[in-house]
């Protein structure tokens, strides 16, 4: 991926993730996103279809990391111990 790509969607990332910690995602429009992020709309939707794929792209990704974790975890021995500490690590 193109590094202006991932540059691009990480702003739009971290301004979600922002954006959530003040208001539930359904009541978040697109151009607060945008304000948030330093984007135009045009630029979010060449990348997303909606913030609701925003946020299911970063769900899935979390669910993914935790299952990786936990096979770590049960490899070692220890699924508590490797599902607390991926918790804690992404807060």
């Amino acid at each position: 991926m193109d590094k202006r790509v991932q540059r691009t969607r990480g702003a739009i990332r971290t301004a979600l993730l922002s954006l959530l910690e003040e208001k539930p995602l359904e009541a978040l429009t697109t151009t607060e996103l945008c304000q948030r992020a330093g984007i135009n709309r045009n630029t979010f939707y060449t990348h997303y279809q909606s913030l609701e794929a925003v946020a299911s792209e970063l769900g899935n990704e979390l669910l993914a990391s935790l299952e990786t974790a936990l096979r770590e975890g049960d490899r070692e021995g220890d699924v508590v111990r490797a599902a607390c500490q991926h918790v804690a690590s992404n807060q």
